[in-house]
């Protein structure tokens, strides 16, 4: 629904940012108390790097993101994200990613 709104570049991103917050901050008390059940052993090393490597991950989108943000247009802005929700899609379809 973000993508027909009126916004500038900053104003979409920045909404897509904060319902990012609102959700994450709903769902990781869900994790929490799902994860409590799991002993230490089952959170293996390879658990922690996927987190760690996830957050690198996000610091580095965000920084990129806010790098060139100054140089788009709300259209390329729009364009991406109409991509990235696409491609994902066909990837959940296809059960590439989301099993």
């Amino acid at each position: 629904f973000l993508l027909k709104s009126d916004f500038d570049a900053k104003q979409y991103i920045a909404t897509g940012v904060l319902i990012a917050i609102l959700i994450d901050v709903a769902r990781i008390p869900t994790y929490i108390f799902g994860l409590s059940d799991l002993s230490t052993e089952q959170l293996t090393q390879h658990n922690l790097i996927l987190v760690g490597f996830s957050t690198v991950c996000a610091f580095t989108g965000a920084w990129i993101g806010a790098k060139y943000m100054k140089k788009t247009s709300i259209a390329v802005v729009r364009y991406v994200v109409a991509g990235l929700m696409v491609t994902i899609g066909i990837l959940l379809i296809l059960g590439i990613i989301g099993n």
